[in-house]
């Protein structure tokens, strides 16, 4: 029996997507692919995943980069758009393959900040919140198949070199791969959600 010590892993309390479907690990971590996982579901008819759909941060923190308006590329050095969210516990999370979205806006619509705020693009230094709207999935980069999202898990550090400080594969996402429900995870966290990987 595997015994999980909390100091050792970490486990999101949601998966990116609002749907009732089972999220699955498509490529999961593995020495070629060091500290990430990519995730994608199938549609009722069948059909996968499809392009545009919205993507949502599994928790909160800081951005801390966001690339946009790269191409489709035919080798894996082309590198994808993305957001990467530096998380309150120091460590980073990629989501890669997202056409990246607006800034969140606080203010009640209608006030003059709420204007200032409006379709403002998101940038580094904006705090996002679990469940806020990052981007839509593209196939920016290089991709192979079904359209997935890639997320990597990178060590604390300078943001600057975080691609340098891949973490290993002892993460895990609630709802898809996580190896029971975690007690840390707030029960209503799937408020407004489908629920956790559609259970």
């Amino acid at each position: 029996m595997k015994v999980y010590c909390r100091q050792f892993y970490k486990i999101y309390c949601r998966h990116p997507f609002n749907t009732s479907q089972r999220v699955r690990v498509a490529q999961d971590c593995h020495t070629g692919h060091q500290g990430a996982k990519d995730l994608n579901f199938v549609m009722p008819d069948g059909k996968p995943m499809p392009l545009g759909t919205p993507v949502f941060a599994m928790e909160s923190g800081t951005v801390a980069e966001v690339r946009r308006g790269l191409p489709p590329s035919p080798t894996s050095a082309g590198l994808p758009n993305n957001v990467v969210i530096k998380g309150s516990d120091g460590f980073y999370t990629e989501y890669a393959h997202i056409t990246p979205g607006k800034r969140p806006n606080p203010f009640t619509p209608g006030s003059a900040m709420f204007w200032y705020y409006y379709n403002k693009p998101l940038t580094i230094g904006n705090f996002i919140k679990e469940g806020d709207l990052l981007g839509w999935v593209d196939n920016s980069g290089h991709t192979i198949g079904d359209p997935v999202i890639h997320i990597g898990r990178y060590d604390p550090g300078d943001a600057r070199t975080l691609h340098d400080r891949p973490s290993p594969c002892n993460w895990y996402i609630h709802g898809v791969d996580a190896p029971y429900i975690d007690p840390f995870c707030d029960p209503g966290a799937y408020s407004g959600w489908a629920g956790p990987g559609g259970s």
